[in-house]
């Protein structure tokens, strides 16, 4: 039998095990999703990004501004001075919260922070919920990319092969809201994101489509269903959930999507 994730004509509904797990985002000033995040590569383009909730709140915005890579783990926490009027990138992990690798950065003089997740999970966003970032006084901007971007950024450092690059932080759109009900995201509201992807959804338009469909409204990747014969048929077409960096299969998929 075919399903709503495989193309075909008849809807399957999300896995209810999945719709409980699946994040639920209250919207405060803070909250990333209220903003939108461009990281200019030079040469190698535009890459999406997502703003901590921690450091200088948006908008904000830099051109022109030069990287160099910092690994502060624990134990070992000091930032070279290499990072001075630079922006600090970072791999997340080592012991070492995101708040205390920011403010180790600036405290060497680093102008932002660019943090490279170090798991396929993406979206991900960095959030200071024991406020440390405001105990310390981080006051920086701080962003994130996926793995294999960050990866690749960390390689085109070491290099030579990237001089300089640009970030732009600020509001979304109203366009760029809930696309079930069309209306935009604000204060106070709760929120679902699809754990495939960056997409996110009044909760409760989300789960009225999700209670009938096992994909993203928008981009349509999959997500599990309770349905035995159409996942030994995804299993079968080796379609996997993530849609994300990497391949293969894994039929874990509470590992896969929520880690």
């Amino acid at each position: 039998m075919m399903g709503g994730g495989g193309g075909g004509a008849t809807a399957i509904p999300t896995s209810k095990v999945c719709l409980e797990k699946i994040p639920r985002i209250v919207i405060d000033e803070r909250s990333s999703i209220l903003h939108e995040c461009v990281l200019k590569l030079g040469k190698g383009g535009e890459v999406d990004a997502t703003v901590g909730e921690l450091g200088l709140e948006p908008p904000w915005g830099m051109e022109g501004v030069g990287v160099e890579v910092a690994e502060p783990v624990m134990g070992e926490r000091e930032v070279g001075e290499g990072v001075k009027g630079k922006v600090a990138v970072m791999r997340r992990g080592g012991g070492v919260t995101f708040a205390k690798k920011a403010w180790e950065a600036q405290k060497a003089g680093a102008v932002g922070v660019i943090m490279v997740q170090n798991v396929g999970i993406w979206p991900y966003v960095m959030k200071d919920s024991k406020k440390e970032a405001e105990a310390l006084g981080v006051v920086i901007p701080v962003l994130m990319i996926k793995r294999n971007v960050g990866e690749k950024l960390i390689l085109d450092c070491g290099g030579g092969g990237l001089g300089e690059v640009g970030i732009r932080c600020g509001k979304i759109g109203e366009e760029d809201g809930c696309i079930i009900c069309r209306e935009g995201f604000s204060v106070g509201e709760t929120v679902l994101r699809m754990p495939t992807c960056s997409h996110a959804f009044h909760e409760a338009c989300a789960l009225q489509w999700l209670k009938a469909h096992n994909n993203c409204p928008v981009c349509r990747r999959e997500l599990p269903t309770d349905d035995e014969e159409y996942e030994r048929e995804r299993r079968r077409q080796g379609r996997n959930y993530s849609g994300g960096e990497g391949g293969g299969e894994n039929n874990n998929w509470e590992e896969l999507l929520f880690g």
